[in-house]
């Protein structure tokens, strides 16, 4: 079996409140919706609103979860201070001022940790 398979007993016993949020078999989750909100509350509130790059103070709406390794899903996991099936403690997330321009702030933040512009969705191109 995969370490990326879905581990349906952690998965139930965390009880996400969305149906799409679900851990593996090695211990990683994986978040969405109201599951992915209330991560990004904890993580803002123990950063102290601190942008993981730049070091300055945001508002709440004016940063974004950002994964420390990023890629493909299976390395973009949403783990915080999570214990791993092997016995370690892992985190991904952490919290970057913002570049949506929507939020009244465009950051460099996000460009200078990721080396390029970001990679917007049509939907988001057309907003």
């Amino acid at each position: 079996m995969l370490d990326f398979s879905k581990d349906i007993a952690a998965t139930k016993a965390r009880k996400f409140n969305h149906r799409h949020s679900y851990v593996n078999i090695a211990g990683h989750q994986y978040l969405r919706g109201k599951d992915k909100d209330a991560l990004a509350e904890k993580v803002y509130a123990d950063a102290k609103g601190l942008c993981c790059v730049c070091g300055c103070w945001r508002d709440r709406s004016k940063v974004d979860l950002e994964h420390e390794n990023g890629g493909s899903k299976h390395r973009r996991c949403d783990c915080y201070h999570t214990m791993l099936a092997d016995g370690t403690l892992h985190t991904n997330v952490r919290i970057i001022c913002t570049m949506d321009p929507a939020k009244g702030i465009q950051s460099r933040c996000h460009i200078d940790k990721h080396g390029r512009e970001p990679r917007w969705s049509k939907k988001e191109r057309a907003a």
